[in-house]
């Protein structure tokens, strides 16, 4: 798709009235995108966070920390990232999530030998042998997260666990700006 068709959906999309659009990035690093599946660059996410913040569109990003994949050397390119795009913090709300479950019959399961994943008692109890990390590795990841978001003026959002909280945001914003 060109630069003048995404300009145009960012124009259309200001028309139509939006204030606030809720996007699941996932994470801030390529290689554990496409590893998911979503396959778009870094820069695709600056020019779409440029054009949200041209047409004063505010933005929630949601990420998950702790992909099977990721480390700690992802997670300081996390925070890089975070210090290279300041200029965003007060048209954009963050939200870490620790909510990655290995569920049976999905890519992660049936790949878990190949990927070093070793299953726990509970979905989200898994550890990957290969990467050294488990939920406790995880949780602290996204403490660092959080706490850098924070030192640099990031809006955190740490109640976004579920559809209904969403809603519940934004009919707020909804009724804001009627």
């Amino acid at each position: 798709v060109s630069q003048s068709r995404y300009e145009e959906m960012w124009e259309t999309i200001a028309r139509s009235g939006a204030s606030f659009l809720v996007v699941g990035i996932e994470n801030l690093n390529e290689d554990i995108r496409y590893h998911i599946g979503k396959k778009f660059s870094n820069a695709s996410i600056d020019y779409h966070l440029a054009q949200a913040k041209k047409h004063r569109i505010s933005m929630l990003l949601l990420f998950i920390v702790g992909y099977v994949t990721e480390t700690q050397q992802h997670i300081e390119f996390s925070k890089k990232w975070l210090e290279d795009h300041v200029e965003f913090k007060d048209s954009i709300q963050i939200h870490w999530d620790q909510t990655l479950a290995i569920f049976p019959n999905t890519y992660l399961h049936r790949n878990k030998d190949k990927l070093g994943i070793t299953l726990g008692t509970n979905p989200h109890l898994w550890i990957n042998i290969k990467t050294g990390t488990d939920q406790t590795v995880r949780a602290r990841w996204i403490q660092e997260l959080v706490a850098k978001s924070q030192e640099l003026g990031y809006n955190i959002l740490d109640k976004v666990d579920n559809h209904y909280y969403l809603e519940q945001k934004l009919s707020a914003l909804s009724m804001k700006n009627l």
